[in-house]
């Protein structure tokens, strides 16, 4: 019989290219900087795992593949600062920076809206990022008991007629339930 060694196997090697291989079962992970470099990578770890199988005797099994994934490879952005805070009475507050320009900060508390009810959670927040031209975007928000609310110069002005809709629907209030 043979020793599991000799049938189950990870090897890890210098390029980023991991293969596990447990019988006639394969895996290939490969991270490259691109398409090309991928495609090098994926050529000699099949090229070796190639000549695995043939020196064992063995055959994969290709209808076995079930899901192939890429993505091209991104450098980690760093975390520049990170904060945050939670208090016993519910309320908080976490905030963070990162290398791409990227920054989010959220505070959040109970407020008692009525007596006898539960309080709701009052929070405000904002996020920031560049977009690939380099173009700065900003958000701000509310967010409580009575919806949630966005401010940017990214989100589109309600248009004239919905806005007259929604006038007359406020104007009009017995109609709306009839």
């Amino acid at each position: 019989m043979a020793k599991p060694e000799e049938w189950v196997g990870t090897r890890e090697r210098a390029d980023n290219t991991r293969t596990f291989a447990y019988a006639d079962d394969l895996a290939i992970t490969v991270e490259g900087k691109g398409f090309e470099d991928i495609e090098e990578k994926l050529e000699s770890a099949l090229k070796t795992m190639s000549t695995y199988y043939k020196k064992n005797s063995l055959k994969p099994n290709p209808t076995k593949t079930k899901f192939v994934h890429g993505a091209p490879y991104q450098e980690p952005v760093p975390i520049l600062s990170q904060e945050s805070e939670i208090n016993p009475d519910g309320s908080y507050r976490w905030s963070y920076r990162s290398g791409d320009g990227t920054a989010q900060q959220q505070s959040g508390k109970l407020h008692q809206v009525a007596v006898g009810r539960d309080p709701v959670l009052e929070v405000q927040g904002s996020f920031s990022w560049y977009d690939p031209e380099g173009k700065l975007h900003e958000l701000t928000y509310v967010a409580n008991g009575d919806g949630y609310y966005p401010q940017s110069a990214d989100i589109p002005a309600i248009p004239p007629a919905i806005l007259k809709a929604l006038e007359w629907n406020a104007a009009h209030p017995e109609e709306e339930s009839s």
